[in-house]
């Protein structure tokens, strides 16, 4: 509805809601202005310095209003000049004034006028609201009378919500500001949609108490997830230290390669529950280091080899080739890129039909580490590749989730990767996967030779101690273990060890006090604690710890951290450890 719609069916007290101050009209306000100066009529412009100072310029400008082209078709009014005498406004001079410019405005041939002015706490404070509103009363009567458009703005943060109600409800016309959108209503129109509004009321706040058990339900879900995570999180700690000691023993190469996909699939399994208990506790932090490509994308084949066993016997043989030229490390997350790597390798083995080639090429290119997928599967038809990354898209049909794809290619761009894809219907398909070679900046720490060091491992649970002394064996550390505290203060008193190293426990505080006691004792015995997750260790805990480890962690994992205490401690030049 326009303004000579509005006009015509007799809706000329206009009121414009906002919820700030400002000279610069709304763009209906601003559309309609400009309609009416265009076809020959009138704006005045009723403003008061009091408040804001006025500046022709400003309003040409925020009016969008050429003055070269209206000649007089646009009048200023300043309140304080016209009838402010002795800090007093006499309401019969407001109307007055009201009444002078349009008897002018008419005698010069103007039938179609704009009056518009701002209602902010200086007239409340003037006038009082009773008289505020006889004001309006007056105001709206002068509309009727001479047919024309009267739009006064509110500033609601200046009116109490009673008080505005009733002014408002004086009007014809509601336009209702807002941030994105302005809505405007006639009475009969903002009445019918506040009795639609009303009548869903009760909907939304029947959908809005389910909304809220499902809250409930979720967070119920959550907490038990989080300690479903912990638990699984303790089973696969046992498998990636039993298998990491596998791996150092003489066996058979077969066997050893079993435990190798063994141990990489446990600690894949324990960055998902990890990433299970931050998601939980609100943290998203992702452990990342240098990798070789070559190794992420050979431990990603490794794990999809029995089922390219099983395809090569049901289906056809699989012959599988590989180009490994790249000599690049990448910066990245290990286990999410061999996410990505295996969902793009099962996707390629789903796609050859019968027997097939699958070929994993990577090679450095300007600045640029490369993986090549490539398969002689069925291929894809232009429309596929297109939605081939969109979440839920998927040929598979209910085999599919559609998520593979696109949850690979965000993993990428965190990573600041690149993926693309050639394909043709019946040709095959090709990933191509770019990531950054970034600068690397390695902490080489010297290793001791000769020296044989020994270890204090307090714990009362003998799996946890278990693991520990087979992990420094490795090592070639020594280890005691012992959990009595006075037994543990006398050790420390009248033995030399080299290392001290205990699991953390966030609810046993009477350990936690232990721990510092410890190392305000013995503050020149370096400090390890063993934890849940690394990435939400408390802060206040590094005045105890001088190094941390996770509970699951690796044999490398646990070297680095050793070698770099005691490179710390230790004043011989030749550093290094007996690690086999």
């Amino acid at each position: 509805m326009d303004i000579y719609e509005l006009q015509n069916e007799g809706n000329l007290f206009w009121s414009i809601v906002s919820s700030s101050f400002g000279e610069e009209p709304n763009t209906f306000i601003k559309r309609e202005t400009k309609k009416v100066l265009k076809n020959g009529g009138a704006l005045v412009y009723i403003y008061s310095n009091n408040f804001n100072k006025f500046s022709k310029e400003n309003f040409m400008n925020q009016w969008d209003i050429d003055f070269q082209l209206i000649n007089g078709q646009v009048k200023f009014v300043c309140l304080e000049e016209e009838i402010m005498k002795n800090n007093k406004i006499d309401r019969e001079k407001i109307l007055k004034i009201y009444d002078n410019k349009i008897e002018e405005l008419k005698d010069n041939g103007f039938e179609d006028i704009i009056i518009y002015t701002t209602r902010y706490n200086f007239y409340k404070e003037i006038f009082g609201f009773d008289g505020l509103i006889n004001l309006h009363k007056e105001i709206k009567k002068v509309a009727y009378e001479n047919n024309i458009i009267i739009a006064i703005r509110y500033i609601i943060n200046d009116f109490y919500e009673k008080d505005f109600l009733k002014l408002i409800s004086l009007h014809d016309t509601f336009i209702l500001e807002g941030s994105e959108k302005i809505e405007v209503y006639t009475y009969i129109e903002l009445f019918k949609t506040g009795f639609v509004n009303l009548s869903r009321k009760g909907i939304i706040e029947e959908e809005h108490e389910k909304e809220l058990r499902k809250i409930e339900k979720l967070k119920t879900i959550g907490e038990f997830a989080e300690g479903l995570a912990h638990d699984f999180n303790n089973l696969l700690t046992t498998i990636v230290g039993y298998s990491q000691i596998a791996l150092l023993k003489d066996i058979e190469d077969e066997i050893k390669n079993y435990f190798n996909v063994i141990y990489r699939t446990a600690l894949d399994g324990k960055a998902i529950m990890n990433r299970i208990q931050d998601f939980a506790k609100g943290t998203d932090k992702i452990n990342r280091d240098f990798h070789y490509l070559n190794d992420l994308v050979l431990g990603s084949l490794d794990m999809a080899r029995h089922r390219i066993k099983v395809k090569s016997k049901t289906n056809g043989e699989i012959k599988i080739i590989e180009k490994l030229d790249s000599e690049s490390r990448i910066y990245c997350n290990e286990y999410e890129i061999r996410q990505v790597m295996l969902n793009i390798i099962l996707n390629a083995l789903d796609s050859m039909v019968g027997s097939g080639t699958l070929i994993l090429s990577t090679y450095d290119l300007d600045e640029k580490a490369v993986i090549e997928v490539e398969d002689t599967g069925i291929g894809m038809e232009d429309r596929v590749k297109e939605k081939l990354f969109e979440p839920y898209f998927t040929t598979k049909g209910s085999k599919g989730t559609g998520l593979g794809l696109n949850i690979a290619k965000k993993i990428l761009e965190d990573h600041f990767a690149e993926i693309k894809v050639e394909s043709e219907s019946g040709k095959g398909s090709k990933f191509i996967i770019s990531f950054p070679i970034l600068e690397e900046d390695l902490d080489e720490i010297p290793m001791i030779e000769g020296k044989k060091y020994n270890a204090l491992i307090i714990e009362n649970e003998y799996i946890k101690a278990y693991k520990l002394i087979e992990l420094f064996s490795l090592l070639n550390i020594g280890t005691e273990v012992e959990f009595l505290k006075d037994e543990v203060l006398e050790k420390l008193s009248h033995e030399k060890y080299d290392l001290i190293i205990s699991c953390y426990d966030p609810v046993d505080i009477e350990g936690i006090m232990f721990f510092k006691k410890i190392k305000k004792k013995f503050p020149n015995i370096p400090f390890i604690l063993a934890v849940d997750n690394i990435y939400i260790l408390e802060t206040d805990l590094y005045n105890i710890a001088d190094g941390v480890v996770e509970k699951g962690c690796t044999v490398d994992e646990l070297s680095y951290v050793v070698k770099k205490l005691l490179n710390s401690v230790d004043n011989e030049d030749d550093k290094s450890y007996n690690i086999n």
